[in-house]
């Protein structure tokens, strides 16, 4: 991947400018925001007539600061895009003729106009999934990749304070019909021989009997795929996570978040440590790949809400769960990065303790810059100011050179 690189956003920047087309389009998540955006910089230096148009949580949430600082991006789609980027194809045609002016109807973009960026009305939530065509796979050599991913609904209702999923959905979900979702399946396996499927539903498990009809229906299909997925500890039971096994589950996540239960109440999880440490353990008889997440330096933390999550990661460690251990990130939608605002600091350093998929790697010199010099649009590479935070980084220092 790109990012992989230390000159990777130039290679990417090169990719685009070489596509044989005027108008390239870009997906893009938060944590992979600045090496897109050096990318984009470096591409319109080379072919300064293409049109770059971004989409994804990255560009959505910061699109009005992103333009401002910007040259290098013409349009940002914001939240779900497949309509909103077919109009702009309707009406952009090939790139050649339009002016701003003919996007101010389009709900759904930012754009610039002279020296204004516009942000349109929003845009409806997509209400019917199963119109939407298959991803073109096709277009894709799908044998390179280990896995493909499959989503079978969008949208988290749940109000957890650190995260900006549930607002960028509106806390609503939609759910794709199941034999939709059983004909992507069949289409992936049949035509294309792919076996590993990741659900990347931000709860695969959130209703019940739509899981365990997913589930039957993998069965009854004699699909030749196993599959990994988002689960949640207060929503999953025995029936649930034997479905899950009989069907070809080899995966689930759990986000935990904390193992202090001031902290989980904080957070509105909705659940306790206790039940959250029960269910991940119970969770290895049926699955064989179990991870639960959490996080450490929420802005009201103390060193004894920090100490209980190590306590739990370590207990979760002897019994084999596989346990992520990751830095808060002041997430753009958030509710703690509105309400801890002035409490949001420069990073210490860019590193291991990071949020990012770069989490075990420093950045390079360049990304590093360009996150400093624009604060509003980087805002989750920054860190929240919590008690004890040297304390805590020693703690972590230590533990990780005790465990080799």
């Amino acid at each position: 991947m790109f990012y992989k690189h230390k000159w990777g956003y130039k290679h990417l920047g090169e990719t685009i400018a070489n596509i044989d087309s005027k108008i390239v389009g870009i997906g893009c998540m938060t944590d992979s925001l600045p090496w897109v955006m050096l990318a984009t910089k470096y591409a319109k230096s080379i072919t300064p007539e293409k049109i770059i148009i971004l989409g994804g949580p990255g560009p959505s949430e910061v699109c009005y600061n992103l333009l401002s600082t910007y040259d290098s991006v013409d349009i940002v789609c914001i939240g779900e895009g497949e309509y909103t980027l077919l109009e702009l194809m309707r009406t952009i045609g090939n790139g050649i003729s339009y002016t701003p002016r003919d996007l101010l109807n389009i709900k759904g973009i930012a754009f610039k106009h002279g020296d204004r960026v516009i942000v349109t009305p929003k845009r409806e939530r997509i209400q019917d999934l199963d119109a939407l065509p298959f991803p073109a796979y096709h277009l894709i050599n799908l044998k390179k990749y280990y896995q493909v991913t499959v989503d079978t609904s969008r949208g988290c209702p749940f109000r957890c304070t650190f995260c900006d999923v549930a607002p960028l959905w509106g806390r609503k979900v939609i759910y794709k019909g199941v034999s939709r979702v059983i004909e992507e399946l069949k289409l992936l396996n049949e035509n294309y021989g792919v076996k590993n499927i990741h659900f990347t539903d931000d709860t695969f498990t959130l209703n019940k009997q739509r899981v365990l009809s997913i589930t039957e229906q993998i069965q009854k299909s004699d699909l030749d795929i196993q599959y990994a997925c988002f689960g949640r500890v207060n929503l999953v039971d025995n029936n649930v996570l034997t479905s899950l096994m009989d069907s070809g589950c080899k995966g689930i996540f759990y986000g935990i978040e904390s193992g202090s239960n001031r902290i989980l109440r904080l957070i509105n999880k909705g659940f306790t440590i206790g039940k959250a440490i029960e269910v991940v353990i119970n969770s290895l008889d049926y699955i064989k790949n179990v991870t639960a997440s959490f996080i450490w330096g929420y802005p009201f933390e103390d060193f004894e809400d920090f100490l209980k999550t190590f306590y739990a990661i370590t207990y979760l460690d002897y019994f084999g769960v596989q346990t992520r251990f990751s830095r808060l990130a002041p997430l753009p939608m958030s509710e703690l990065r509105k309400k801890y605002e002035n409490d949001i600091i420069k990073p210490l350093y860019f590193n291991i303790y990071s949020h990012t998929i770069l989490s075990t790697q420093d950045l390079p010199q360049e990304i590093v810059e360009e996150i400093l010099k624009h604060p509003p649009i980087y805002v989750s590479f920054y860190w929240f100011n919590t008690p004890n935070l040297q304390e805590k980084l020693n703690f972590i220092d230590n533990y990780y050179k005790l465990m080799g």
